[in-house]
C-alpha cells in the first residue's frame, strides 16, 4: 500500500530525538509531521489547525501527561472524530494500555518504536481516513449526479416506444442504441408487456443488457395507452441508468472494501498471535466478503514424492477440514491436485475455475454449489509460505475484487510480519536483559525498587516495589528530589541525606556499586536496604543519569541474626550442658564426702567428748596431766574447731546444693527442645531462666515471682520462650541500671507473674525502670530499633521476642510504659 496523497499528523513527545526519528520514518510514506513537545503545546496547536488527521501521543511528559491530553482532546475534539496513538516505554503493561483504550486511544505503540510497526500502523491508519475521505467524496458525487439526472429526465425525453395490438414496436424517440439493442431489452420484458395489454396497469421494473464487454442498465416503464375509437397499444419508456447504477455499485464496492479492510486492521492491531490473525481474517472474509469457505495454511512440497505435507492452520466455512484437506492430498490425482502442484512455488494470486468439470470430487464442489477456488500466498519476511484458499461460488471477478484480495494478502503478510517482529522484538529484548543488567530495570513487574536518578538528583522512574519499601506513592516519589526522600541512619545513630551520586562517585569502579544502608522511610520505619547502583554515561563518559536498585533485606537479616543468635544459644547451651555435666560429676562426689565428713565428724565429736569425759574423771587427781591436756586443747584450739567445723560443713553443703541447682537450671534451659512444640510447663521455665540470669540483675533489683501453682502446660518450643523471657528479664535489669546507675544505694524492682485467663495463659513481667517514651512506644518491635547506645544494643532482642510470640505461637505481646516509672509486657500464649 501506498499513500498517493500527502497527510499530516501531530507527534507530541518532550523527547528531540523521538520526533527526528518518527519525522525520517513517516517522511518516507509521504506522511508530513507537526512535533510538539508538551500536552499543552499539543492543545494549542489543535485550537488553531484542522489538517491533522491522527495524534501520536507520548504519555510520559512534562506538565499535563499524554492520559490528561488525551482527555481534554476527546473533550474538546467531541464534535469532530480526531484518532489518537499512545506511545510509551513505562507505561507499557497491560493496565495502562487498557487504561488508553478506555480514554479512547485506537492504539498503543511501545518504545523503543520499532520501525516497521509505526510505518505500518500510521500507514493503516492513514489509509483508513483516506479510503474515508473518498467514500465521502463518492457520496457526495453520488448526491449530485442524482440532482443532475432529476435535471436530465425534465429536459430531455426518455427513449419512447410504442407497441399496437398487432405488437409492431415503434421507435418514438431515437436513441443511442442501435434497434438490435433495443429490441433484445424489449424481449426480455415481453411478459411484463403482455401483463399490461391485458390488466392496463403500470409497471415499473429494472433491466439490463450487456455488449461490448459492458454492462447497461434501465429503468423500464410500462404503460397502457387507452386512447377513444382506436385500439390499444402499450408505451414503454426505456431510462439510461447505467452511470447511476455503476456509481452505486462502486460506493457498495468501496463500502464493502472499507469495511473488511477496517475490519481487518483492527484484527492487526488487536491480534496476539497466528491463531488469532488467521481466525479474525477467516472469519471477515466469509461473513462480510461472502466467501464459502476459506482456508489458511501451507504445505510443503517434495519433488521426489511429488506430494503435499499439509498443515491446516485455520479453516471456516461449508467445507470441513477433512474435505479440505482431502481435496489437498496429493494421493487424489486430477486436474485440481495439478492446479496446486503449479501454484506450490508462486508468489501471485491464482484463480481455479470450473471446479464442477475437475476430475477430482467434482460431487463435492458442485453439492456445495463451488464454482471457483482463489489461492492467495502470503510470503513472509522470515521466510515462511503460506497459502489463503478461497472457496466461493462465483465464476467471474471484477478487477476490484482482486485487487481486494491482494490487498487482504498484503495486509495478511503485514500482519505476521508485525507478529513476528514482535516476537523477535521480546526475544530480543530478553536477550539483551541477560547480557546487559542496565536493561533489566525495564522488565515488567520487577520485585526489587528501582528508580533513574537525574544528575540533578530528580526521580525520573520509581515502580511498585520502590513505592512499598520508601513508604511513598509515586506522586510523592517522581519529580522529587531523592537526596529529599530517604534518611540514612549513619552508625551512630545520626541522620544524613542519601546521595547515591557520592557513593558511586566514590567507588573505584564507579559503573556498579553494590551498599548495604540502614535507612529511614517516610513514617520513620528503620530498614536495612541491599543497594546496587549503575552509572548511565554520555558519549563523553561524563555521569548523567544514576539506576537505583534497592531490596528490603531487614527481614532476611534480622531472620540471619536470629539463626545466627539461636545458633549461639544453641552452641552456648550445648557448652553449657557439657560444661553444667562435667561440674555436676564433681560436685556430687564433693557433695558425697561432705555429707561423709558431717557424718565423720559427728561421730569424732562424740568420741572426744566420750574420752574427755573418761580422762576428766581418772586425771582429777594429776594436776600435771591435767594442765598439759588443757595445754593442748588450747593450742590446737580445739573448743574452736569443735564449735566452727560443723558449720563450714553446713555451709559447704549449702552452696553445693546451690551449684547443684544451678547446673541443673543450666542443663533444663539448654536442653534443646528439637524446634517442635510440645506442652512445656511455663512456670518452671521462666523459673530456670531466672536462675541462670541472675548475675544480670542481682546487682541492681530484687526479683520477686507471683506463679499460678494451677498453670497448665502449653504447647510451645520451651526453649524459644525462655530465649524471649530471658531478653526480657536482661531488659528489664538494663533499663533499672540506666536509672539508677551501676552501683546503686537501693535496688529497683522486677515482678514476674503467671496466670490462666480461659484458654490461654498470661505472663506479665514489670520493672522499676527508666520506662519507655510514647514516641518510641510503637517502635520498640521493629527491628534494629534500638534507643541504646551504640555498641550496646543491637535491636534485636523485642524484634525476635515479637517474632517468636506472635507469629510462632500466635500469641501476642502488649507493652505499657511511662517515662521515668518503668515498663510492663503482657505475654498472652494460647494453651493449645
Amino acid at each position: 500500500m501506498e499513500i498517493t496523497q500527502s497527510v499530516k499528523i501531530l507527534y507530541v513527545d518532550d523527547n528531540e530525538v523521538n520526533q527526528i526519528y518518527v519525522k525520517k520514518v513517516l517522511s518516507r510514506i509521504n506522511v508530513e509531521v507537526q512535533s510538539v513537545y508538551s500536552g499543552e503545546a499539543c492543545l494549542e496547536y489543535l485550537e488553531t489547525h484542522n489538517d491533522i488527521i491522527l495524534v501520536l501521543l507520548d504519555i510520559q511528559m512534562p506538565g499535563i501527561d499524554g492520559f490528561e491530553t488525551a482527555k481534554l482532546i476527546k473533550k474538546t475534539k467531541k464534535d469532530d472524530y480526531l484518532p489518537i496513538i499512545f506511545i510509551s516505554g513505562i507505561y507499557n503493561t497491560e493496565e495502562f494500555i487498557n487504561m488508553g483504550f478506555d480514554i479512547g486511544a485506537i492504539d498503543f505503540i511501545v518504545k523503543p518504536i520499532s520501525r516497521s510497526i509505526l510505518k505500518y500502523k500510521i500507514l493503516a491508519y492513514v489509509t483508513i481516513h483516506l479510503q474515508n475521505n473518498l467514500l465521502k467524496t463518492q457520496a457526495q458525487e453520488l448526491e449530485q449526479s442524482k440532482a443532475y439526472l432529476e435535471k436530465v429526465l425534465e429536459l430531455i425525453p426518455y427513449k419512447i416506444f410504442k407497441i399496437d395490438h398487432n405488437r409492431l414496436i415503434t421507435n418514438l424517440k431515437t436513441g443511442g442504441l442501435i434497434d438490435s439493442q433495443y429490441h433484445e431489452i424489449l424481449r426480455r420484458i415481453n411478459l411484463e408487456i403482455e401483463n399490461c395489454f391485458m390488466n392496463s396497469k403500470q409497471i415499473q421494473l429494472e433491466t439490463s443488457i450487456s455488449y461490448d464487454e459492458k454492462t447497461y442498465y434501465f429503468d423500464v416503464n410500462i404503460l397502457k395507452l387507452v386512447i377513444p375509437n382506436e385500439l390499444n397499444s402499450v408505451i414503454v419508456t426505456l431510462n439510461d441508468v447505467t452511470d447511476r447504477k455503476e456509481r452505486e455499485l462502486n460506493i457498495q464496492q468501496l463500502n464493502r472494501k472499507n469495511q473488511i479492510l477496517s475490519e481487518i486492521n483492527f484484527a492487526l492491531l488487536v491480534a496476539q498471535d497466528k491463531a488469532e490473525l488467521f481466525f479474525a481474517f477467516s472469519e471477515t472474509l466469509r461473513n462480510i466478503a461472502g466467501y464459502n469457505t476459506i482456508w489458511i495454511g501451507n504445505f510443503d512440497h517434495y519433488n521426489e514424492e511429488n506430494d503435499f505435507k499439509i498443515n491446516t492452520l485455520s479453516i471456516s466455512g461449508d467445507i470441513s477440514k477433512t474435505e479440505v484437506e482431502r481435496l489437498l492430498d496429493s494421493n487424489f490425482q486430477g486436474e485440481f491436485i495439478e492446479h496446486l502442484n503449479e501454484l506450490a512455488e508462486t508468489k501471485h494470486l491464482q484463480l481455479i475455475e470450473n471446479l464442477s468439470e475437475c476430475e477430482i470430487d467434482a460431487e463435492l464442489f458442485i453439492a456445495k454449489n463451488i464454482n471457483t477456488v482463489i489461492v492467495i500466498p502470503i510470503e513472509t519476511e522470515f521466510g515462511e509460505l503460506f497459502k489463503l484458499l478461497l472457496f466461493t461460488e462465483l465464476k467471474s471477478f471484477h478487477s476490484n475484487e482482486i485487487d481486494l484480495l491482494v490487498d487482504v494478502g498484503k495486509l495478511l503478510s503485514f500482519g505476521l510480519n508485525a507478529l513476528w517482529n514482535k516476537s523477535e522484538s521480546i526475544k530480543a529484548a530478553q536477550r539483551i536483559t541477560f547480557e546487559k543488567e542496565e536493561l533489566s530495570i525495564t522488565v515488567k513487574n520487577i520485585r526489587e525498587g528501582l528508580m533513574t536518578v537525574r544528575n540533578g538528583g530528580k526521580i525520573t522512574v520509581a515502580n511498585l516495589a520502590a513505592e512499598e519499601i520508601l513508604g511513598y506513592n509515586s506522586n510523592e516519589l517522581l519529580g522529587k528530589n531523592v537526596f529529599e526522600i530517604t534518611k540514612v541512619l549513619e552508625s551512630d545513630g545520626s541522620e544524613s541525606l542519601f546521595n547515591p551520586f557520592d557513593l558511586i562517585q566514590n567507588s573505584e569502579s564507579n559503573t556498579n556499586v553494590i551498599n548495604q544502608l540502614t535507612i529511614l522511610t517516610k513514617d520513620n520505619q528503620r530498614k536495612i536496604i541491599s543497594l546496587n547502583l549503575s552509572m548511565i554515561s554520555n558519549e563523553n563518559r561524563s555521569m548523567n543519569d544514576l539506576v537505583v536498585v534497592f531490596n528490603d533485606i531487614t527481614e532476611k537479616i534480622r531472620i540471619e541474626n536470629q539463626i545466627a543468635l539461636s545458633q549461639k544459644m544453641e552452641s552456648v547451651g550445648q557448652l553449657a550442658a557439657g560444661i553444667a555435666h562435667e561440674i555436676n560429676s564433681p560436685m556430687q562426689f564433693v557433695g558425697d564426702n561432705t555429707y561423709f565428713l558431717n557424718d565423720a565428724f559427728e561421730n569424732i565429736m562424740k568420741y572426744i567428748s566420750s574420752l574427755n569425759s573418761i580422762i576428766n574423771d581418772r586425771i582429777n587427781v594429776d594436776n600435771e596431766l591435767n594442765s598439759e591436756i588443757d595445754k593442748i586443747k588450747e593450742e590446737l584450739d580445739i573448743e574452736y574447731l569443735l564449735s566452727e567445723i560443723p558449720i563450714s560443713i553446713d555451709r559447704t553443703q549449702t552452696g553445693i546444693e546451690r551449684v547443684s541447682k544451678i547446673v541443673l537450671a543450666m542443663k533444663n534451659f539448654a536442653h534443646p527442645s528439637g524446634k517442635q512444640k510440645m506442652f512445656s510447663n511455663i512456670n518452671h521455665g521462666i523459673d530456670v531462666t531466672i536462675t541462670i540470669s541472675k548475675n544480670e540483675w542481682k546487682y541492681v533489683a530484687d526479683l520477686e515471682t507471683d506463679f499460678d501453682e494451677n498453670l497448665p502446660n502449653v504447647l510451645c518450643i520451651i526453649d524459644e520462650i525462655n530465649q524471649v523471657i530471658l531478653n526480657m528479664i536482661i531488659n528489664s535489669a538494663h533499663s533499672i541500671e540506666d536509672k539508677l546507675g551501676k552501683n546503686p544505694s537501693s535496688k529497683g524492682k522486677i515482678y514476674i507473674s503467671t496466670m490462666r485467663i480461659d484458654n490461654k495463659i498470661q505472663i506479665v513481667i514489670k520493672d522499676s525502670g527508666k520506662g519507655i517514651s510514647k514516641e518510641n512506644l510503637a517502635r520498640i518491635f521493629d527491628p534494629f530499633f534500638t534507643t541504646k547506645p551504640v555498641g550496646k544494643g543491637t535491636g534485636q532482642g523485642l524484634a525476635i521476642a515479637h517474632d517468636i510470640i506472635v507469629n510462632k505461637h500466635n500469641g501476642s505481646i502488649e507493652v505499657e510504659a511511662e517515662l521515668g516509672i518503668g515498663a510492663k509486657f503482657t505475654i498472652t500464649l494460647p494453651i493449645n
